[in-house]
């Protein structure tokens, strides 16, 4: 009976152990799985959370609007006109002859440097080339340069060029027509150019004056270093407004 009983003792043991053992192993299905993902056959990706997801697209950043042919007439803010005056080429020649050379592979350095090793533009022009090419072909943003964002505005007024010149430069008189008249100067020939600080402290803009006959004058602000393309059409927008107050203010007798 002793034996019996201890005979019982151990089968129940090696049962216990086997539905043990059962447990802890993996299914088949779950084996297929490892070995599928150890030879290659079939691979499972894990997905990001849709959190991270959306906060991937959001960092992203949006690819400029390509100009298309029929918008060659002004890239850059210079009219295609004034290009080929300059240079010999408008603007679908000049794009034309940057898509040939395969240009939107290039960085804007070496399309400059193409430009100016393959034709006789002078640094300033393959520079303009450059620029107008890339928002042409959806490399780069409206007013965006290689330094930041810039605009420029110009306004012709019914006043001599040494007048107009003194509505910036004189302190005084500037406080007559412009909203933000504390900027520095930095450097300034007088009825010709200025160069200053603007009063963000962070930004800088520059002054060209042009006599136009008697009497008359033209004025073009740029404004350079700005952070994007938002605060660009802002300062767009402002000296618009403010050019339009300068004309005012010597349109009133001032």
């Amino acid at each position: 009976m002793a034996a019996k009983k201890a005979a019982g003792q151990k089968s129940a043991k090696l049962k216990a152990g086997s539905a043990k053992s059962a447990k802890q192993r993996p299914s088949s299905k779950s084996t297929r799985k490892k070995a599928t993902r150890s030879t290659g056959a079939r691979v499972t990706v894990a997905k990001k959370p849709a959190a991270r997801r959306a906060a991937a697209g959001a960092t992203r950043p949006k690819a400029a609007a390509r100009v298309s042919g029929a918008g060659f007439a002004e890239v850059g803010g210079i009219g295609t006109d004034a290009v080929k005056k300059a240079t010999g080429k408008g603007w679908a020649e000049w794009i034309a002859l940057l898509d040939a050379a395969n240009a939107t592979s290039m960085s804007h350095k070496e399309i400059a440097a193409y430009l100016a090793a393959n034709t006789t533009i002078g640094d300033w022009w393959a520079q303009m080339v450059t620029v107008g090419y890339e928002q042409a072909r959806g490399m780069r943003e409206k007013h965006q340069k290689p330094d930041g964002y810039e605009i420029s505005v110009s306004k012709t007024l019914d006043v001599p060029v040494d007048r107009a010149f003194a509505a910036f430069e004189d302190a005084a008189l500037r406080a007559a027509w412009l909203a933000d008249p504390s900027f520095s100067i930095r450097v300034a020939t007088p009825s010709k150019s200025m160069r200053a600080d603007w009063v963000d402290g962070r930004t800088r803009f520059n002054v060209n004056w042009y006599a136009k006959g008697a009497g008359r004058s033209q004025v073009v602000v740029q404004h350079v270093k700005l952070k994007d393309a938002a605060a660009a059409e802002k300062m767009k927008a402002y000296w618009a407004k403010q050019l339009d107050s300068l004309r005012r203010h010597f349109e009133g007798g001032a």
